[in-house]
């Protein structure tokens, strides 16, 4: 072995013993599963309600919601657009600022539809993604009620 080699080991140590310490601890223990990042997303609501009767929604609308960078959301309501804040901590939601334009739906069922989104959304407490990203769920009223999305 050659002294520079020999002049390195000291440095190399200690960075060698971490690594072991570091997977001994692991060593057996399941790895958690990374979430992929709500951030940057788009999102289509399939049905909303109290999570024992999920409504469906109408067929004649689209009703979306747009995870944007920061701290940014918005989307379609069906007759509106809207827009708002959200805070993640965890998988604890918070939608604030919450603000739509106020077109007037022809159709009243549709109006009630999209009145009952935005205020799911803005009562959200919680969220969780499944199918490995392809579906989000976002809870309301304490847990009782669900707005389930499929991913764009």
């Amino acid at each position: 072995m050659n002294l520079r080699r020999l002049a390195q080991l000291p440095t190399l140590l200690p960075l060698l013993t971490f690594a072991f310490v570091l997977s001994s601890c692991t060593r057996g223990a399941p790895l958690a599963r990374v979430q992929p990042q709500l951030s940057g997303t788009t999102w289509t609501l399939v049905s909303q309600g109290p999570t024992a009767e999920q409504a469906r929604l109408a067929s004649s609308t689209k009703l979306t919601l747009a995870v944007e960078a920061a701290d940014r959301i918005s989307g379609s309501a069906g007759c509106n657009s809207f827009s708002g804040n959200y805070l993640v901590d965890g998988d604890k939601l918070t939608v604030s600022k919450l603000a739509s334009t106020l077109k007037a739906c022809a159709d009243s069922n549709l109006m009630a539809q999209e009145t009952r989104y935005l205020a799911a959304l803005a009562k959200a407490s919680s969220y969780e993604l499944g199918q490995e990203g392809r579906t989000l769920r976002i809870y309301y009223d304490g847990g009782k009620g669900a707005l389930n999305f499929v991913r764009q």
